[in-house]
């Protein structure tokens, strides 16, 4: 059995309590306190999650050119938007 002190705001000793051998003495298995520390970790992430709104969302709009133009061009305009960085370079020198 082991014995604990029992201390006060203070941190001054009012007494002892003796602890179940069969509960604190007992072999740690690390795999089910991983376990508990992920859940508890997870849990306290909760509600910080978000997904984007259709407001949120780059791009959606206008698609610039059909997707398959010619034979030989077929993946060509696959990650082609009016959003990508040439455009508004584009834009700034033209107007």
């Amino acid at each position: 059995m082991a014995t604990v002190n029992v201390l006060n705001w203070k941190k001054e000793k009012v007494g002892s309590v003796e602890l179940a051998a069969d509960v604190f003495e007992a072999p740690v298995k690390k795999e089910v306190l991983h376990t508990v520390v992920q859940w508890q970790l997870a849990a306290r992430r909760q509600g910080t999650h978000m997904t984007k709104t259709k407001g949120l969302v780059s791009g959606g709009g206008k698609k610039p050119f059909k997707q398959k133009r010619y034979w030989w061009s077929s993946s060509r305009f696959f990650t082609f938007s009016f959003d990508a960085w040439w455009w508004y370079y584009v834009r700034s020198t033209t107007s």
